[in-house]
């Protein structure tokens, strides 16, 4: 059969491992990305878009169940593939970044850092030229500097951390319609650049918007609402404010209880620092 005649077969496959991985199902997604990667690799040859396409997304499973190796050998060979291709568009930028990611894992840190300031300028000169049209998200910019901004965590330099998670918020603000979901996050992880730094009276105000903002989305009994105060109240107690502080975290505590259950992980962790 010809190889475009399995092109509908190879986008079931992506599809359904695609919604197995955002399901939770790692293992079940492996098995349908491995099967399209050989199917591939038998019907359009080894060096082919749809192998690279299995291949990273095979990767990013790999990565996710804790194989660095494996995941790192498919990586490198499906960047290989697009390179010879001279592919330069979305799915390259997301193959590095995950690459990235997982070179950070492992502690490559330097070729890391070096990989996603790609991704970052690859997504900004997309951002660029897609800036006309009505449907420019600058989302994965911001994304692809969040990323930048872990492995520079990682590496000690909280500094430029905090910037490049300053910039992610500045861009994803900068959309037409800002997701507020996504600004929220954005700020507490501006937050928790801030309260590594010690800067305790910006993290405060930047977790103080960020759970305003997720009060009006999510209302007042949300995991996330918890997971914003809680870190509020922790720099509140930083800012020497311990009465506000311990109110505040018990609020934490008992909508992460009722939400979540009262044996849940996030709600012990709560529990053991404000339940008094």
């Amino acid at each position: 059969m010809a190889a475009n005649a399995h092109a509908d077969a190879f986008l079931l496959l992506l599809d359904e491992g695609n919604d197995l991985y955002k399901l939770g199902r790692p293992e079940a997604a492996l098995v349908l990305y491995l099967e399209g990667l050989a199917q591939a690799q038998r019907v359009c040859g080894e060096h082919a878009m749809v192998t690279a396409n299995f291949q990273g997304k095979a990767a990013l499973v790999y990565s996710a169940l804790g194989n660095s190796g494996e995941a790192l050998r498919l990586y490198e060979s499906a960047r290989a593939t697009y390179a010879r291709a001279g592919a330069t568009g979305h799915d390259v930028a997301a193959l590095l970044a995950n690459m990235a990611m997982t070179l950070s894992k492992v502690g490559r840190h330097d070729e890391a850092l070096t990989m996603q300031l790609d991704v970052v300028h690859m997504r900004s000169a997309g951002a660029a030229a897609a800036a006309a049209a009505p449907a420019a998200d600058p989302r994965q910019h911001a994304l692809a500097l969040q990323n930048l901004a872990e492995t520079h965590s990682r590496m000690g330099d909280h500094a430029c951390a905090l910037q490049c998670k300053r910039d992610a918020l500045a861009a994803l603000r900068s959309a037409p319609a800002p997701d507020a979901h996504a600004v929220a996050l954005a700020l507490m992880g501006v937050g928790n650049s801030l309260a590594v730094l010690r800067q305790w009276d910006e993290a405060s105000e930047a977790y103080a918007e960020a759970l305003e903002l997720l009060r009006r989305r999510f209302g007042d009994a949300h995991p996330i609402v918890a997971k914003a105060m809680h870190n509020a109240a922790r720099v509140l107690l930083k800012q020497g404010r311990e009465d506000e502080a311990s109110a505040m975290g018990r609020d934490a505590l008992g909508i992460a209880a009722a939400a979540l259950g009262p044996d849940h992980p996030e709600t012990e962790h709560y529990r053991t620092q404000w339940d008094a």
